[in-house]
Order: C-alpha cells, then structure tokens, then sequence
C-alpha cells in the first residue's frame, strides 16, 4: 500500500509543479510583476481553471 500512496504523492507534486508552471506563464503573459497583482491574478487564474474543469465534469 505504501508504494501506491508514494505514487499518489509524486503525481501530486508533478500536477501541482505543472498547474505552477502554467500560472507562471500566464502572469508573464500579462505583465504582472508586484506581488499584489500576481496574488490577485492566481486568484482569478485557479477560478477560472476550476470553473473550467467544473464545466468539463458537467458535460462528462
């Protein structure tokens, strides 16, 4: 059991490290550069992606 909670953990890590990534790009993207702005834009950055994901479970 322990080896499948490792392997949960470390697809985790990877999704999040990903997820990451891709807010990154999108701050840079949009020119955001205080750290106010890019706290208000992850924000609505995860809202969005989760309104996003939402949807798609819908339509499944």
């Amino acid at each position: 059991m322990k080896n499948r909670e490792t392997v949960d953990y470390a697809e985790l890590v990877v999704s999040n490290m990903l997820e990451i990534q891709a807010i990154i790009h999108i701050l840079e993207r949009r020119g955001i550069t205080s750290e106010a702005e890019i706290l208000t834009e992850i924000k609505v950055i995860r809202d969005e992606m989760n309104d996003n994901l939402r949807k798609m479970q819908r339509e499944n």
